[in-house]
């Protein structure tokens, strides 16, 4: 009977049919089929179909799913993705975390710093979950924890950008804000030598001061500074972190940036400035690359300072001036890597743009020096989501499938392998099964 029951299951996945009665393993959606009906191959390897009546993901397991999953509603999975140097984490609708990559200054989180990387997910330790938020910088990673409200880092510190003068690496520390009756953060951002969090209390941020990216005059002759406030009474709604700047965008009133403006990464002209200076944007978003930004206005995206890479989206010189980016379709979201961007299309699509060495702007351009305007990524479905980092990019699709591609010699991209430096132009969902396999 055992080898019935294999041999009708070979047959559903060789034939696209679906046995209501006999649990079987997909491979494939077109494994999936009721009737008429194309379902979807879920990460743990089930069918799933379409339901309304399931809230978030809309999607209900089949019967050919085995107890305790069958005809139960497929919980949502990855609910933020935060892109390094050569790491990458993933936060969990649960409030789980999973870091993979680099390894070797304990930015994963897991305890363990490694000559090797981590090809795959690994858990992060467990005093910094369940989490609200997640940032991941040059060679750290910051955290907020749920429901306290407390800020993590975890990683290299040389610049104090754990928030703390001393770190037994790798694993995470808390860092002591200081804020008004210990208020709770509410995000946190990860850059190169710094970091800032965000609360009700404003922005405070810590690490690397000679440039003035953490928004304070006071910046002491050792040229870092513990978290101390940022020089402006407003209330923020978001901020970012580059290599030697911040911006941050309010409420009411126009985006402001701080620190190192040697390409015109502030949007304003003049030297590097410790305090938040206005550029004349009103913006609903703001993505903050190595030395560039790139912001949401109404459907529209502009760029502006460095551009040796075309990040602005066209060739030229580096500019504080905003650059429009020629999109054909209005956008939802814009992310920033080290010298590359992309766009969340309000279709669903993803476009990206700049440097793509390593294939980073997917297979729409050809990977190599030179860089490229702003080419669609290929992705097999529509996107929600998407994330840049140094040099490569992932997106979550629609379905809460996620896609990675570009560098992957210390296996930022999760999907297993590690050590070539060849361009991975094609959108890779391997890290997507490990990531949600198990919810």
């Amino acid at each position: 009977m055992q080898r019935r029951v294999g041999l009708w299951a070979a047959l559903a996945l060789a034939t696209g049919c679906s046995i209501d009665d006999l649990p079987f393993r997909c491979d494939r959606d077109e494994a999936c089929v009721k009737g008429s009906t194309q379902g979807m191959c879920e990460a743990n390897g089930y069918c799933s179909f379409g339901d309304d009546d399931c809230e978030g993901t809309r999607r209900r397991y089949g019967a050919n799913a085995p107890a305790g999953v069958a005809s139960a509603c497929v919980p949502e999975c990855v609910a933020q993705l935060a892109l390094g140097q050569f790491h990458s984490c993933a936060l969990r609708k649960d409030g789980s975390l999973r870091c993979w990559g680099d390894a070797r200054d304990g930015q994963l989180g897991n305890g363990k710093s490694a000559t090797q990387s981590y090809a795959t997910p690994v858990e992060v330790d467990p005093r910094v979950q369940p989490a609200a938020w997640v940032s991941a910088g040059e060679d750290h990673t910051c955290a907020v924890k749920s429901p306290e409200g407390t800020v993590w880092c975890w990683g290299a510190n040389q610049g104090l950008q754990l928030g703390v003068l001393s770190a037994k690496e790798p694993g995470p520390v808390e860092v002591t804000l200081a804020t008004p009756q210990k208020e709770p953060a509410v995000a946190v951002a990860a850059g190169v030598f710094h970091s800032c969090a965000l609360g009700s209390w404003g922005a405070r941020c810590w690490g690397v001061c000679k440039a003035g990216q953490l928004g304070s005059s006071g910046c002491p002759s050792a040229d870092v500074m513990l978290p101390s406030p940022v020089d402006w009474k407003a209330d923020i709604l978001e901020i970012g972190v580059g290599a030697g700047h911040t911006c941050a965008v309010p409420s009411v009133g126009q985006l402001r940036c701080w620190g190192a403006n040697n390409v015109g990464q502030l949007g304003v002209p003049g030297p590097s400035q410790p305090v938040p200076a206005p550029l004349p944007l009103t913006v609903q978003h703001v993505a903050v690359g190595a030395g560039h930004n790139c912001a949401l206005m109404n459907g529209k995206v502009a760029c502006w300072g460095n551009n040796e890479q075309g990040q602005l989206g066209s060739p030229g010189p580096w500019t504080p001036n905003p650059t429009p980016i020629a999109l054909d379709s209005s956008a939802k979201s814009v992310a920033a890597g080290y010298a590359h961007s992309c766009a969340l299309l309000s279709d669903g699509r993803v476009a990206c743009w700049g440097s793509n060495l390593y294939g980073q702007l997917g297979p729409g351009a050809e990977p190599g020096i030179k860089p490229s305007g702003p080419v669609i990524v290929e992705l097999p479905e529509a996107a929600d989501l998407v994330s840049a980092g140094r040099e490569h990019s992932c997106a979550r699709a629609e379905s809460g499938r996620v896609y990675c591609w570009g560098r992957n010699d210390y296996g930022q991209l999760g999907n297993g392998e590690s050590g070539s430096t060849e361009a991975n132009p094609t959108p890779d969902r391997t890290v997507w099964k490990s990531l949600c396999a198990e919810l």
